[in-house]
C-alpha cells in the first residue's frame, strides 16, 4: 500500500477487510440456507460453508491483536480495563437483549420451563459447550469462543514477554489442534460433563482465533 509500514501502522479501519467479513457472513448464511440441503448430491463444496466462521474468527483475533499491539507501541503497555470496556459496550446490550428475549418467548410465554436451567450458561458464554440449547440461541456458542478468547489473551499479552508471545501462540494452536485430532486420547485426556456441559476441545475451536493473533504478532 502507498506509505508502506508507517501507513499501515496509521490505519485506524482495514476496509479491504470489511469485504473477507461480507464473504465469511455469506457462507455462513448459505450453510444454514435451504438450498444445498435439498439438493440429492450437492458437491461437497457447497456444504463447506461453515468455514465462515473460522474466517470471522481469524479476522477477528487479527484485529484485536493488532489494536492491543499498536496501543502497546504507543503508550508502553495497552490498558486491560479500557479494552474489557470497550468490549462490553460493543457486545452486552445486544446479547443480553438477544438471550434474555428469546429465553422469556420459551420459558414464559411457551411455558418450556426445561430451557430454564440452560440460560445461566448463555449469560455466562458457556454456549460453546452446552450439550442442549434454547431454540434459536445455538449460534450463541461462536460468541462464547470470542468472549473467552478475550477474556484469556489480551492478559497473557499484557504478562507474557514479548519474545515469547508467538512461541506462546504457536504452542496453543497445536494443543488445540491435537485435541481436536483426538491425540491425546491415549493419555486418557478426554471430554469432562458436568451438568448440560461437555468440555472438550472439539468443542473450543479457539484455533482460528489464535491464528489471527499469530498474523497480528507476525505483521508487528
Amino acid at each position: 500500500m502507498p506509505g508502506g509500514l508507517a501507513a499501515f501502522e496509521g490505519q485506524g479501519r482495514f476496509a479491504n477487510l470489511d469485504g473477507v467479513r461480507f464473504l465469511s457472513i455469506a457462507a455462513v448464511l448459505w450453510h444454514h440456507g435451504p438450498v444445498w440441503t435439498a439438493m440429492t448430491d450437492p458437491p461437497a463444496l457447497l456444504g463447506r460453508g461453515f468455514v465462515g466462521v473460522d474466517l470471522f474468527f481469524v479476522l477477528s483475533g487479527f484485529l484485536i491483536t493488532t489494536l492491543l499491539l499498536r496501543e502497546a507501541a504507543r503508550k508502553g503497555r495497552f490498558s486491560l480495563s479500557a479494552f474489557y470496556i470497550r468490549r462490553a459496550r460493543r457486545i452486552l446490550p445486544a446479547y443480553l437483549f438477544v438471550v434474555t428475549a428469546v429465553g422469556a418467548y420459551y420459558i414464559v410465554a411457551r411455558g418450556e420451563t426445561g430451557y430454564l436451567e440452560l440460560m445461566p450458561y448463555y449469560y455466562l458464554f458457556l454456549a460453546n459447550f452446552l450439550n442442549d440449547h434454547v431454540p434459536l440461541l445455538s449460534p450463541m456458542w461462536s460468541l462464547s469462543v470470542e468472549e473467552q478468547y478475550y477474556l484469556v489473551w489480551p492478559v497473557l499479552l499484557l504478562l507474557l514477554p514479548a519474545r515469547l508471545v508467538m512461541p506462546v501462540l504457536v504452542g496453543l494452536i497445536a494443543v488445540n489442534v491435537a485435541g481436536i485430532m483426538g491425540l491425546f486420547a491415549p493419555l486418557g485426556i478426554g471430554a469432562t460433563t458436568i451438568g448440560p456441559l461437555t468440555f472438550a476441545l472439539p468443542n473450543a475451536t479457539y484455533a482460528p482465533i489464535l491464528l489471527g493473533s499469530l498474523g497480528a504478532v507476525m505483521l508487528s
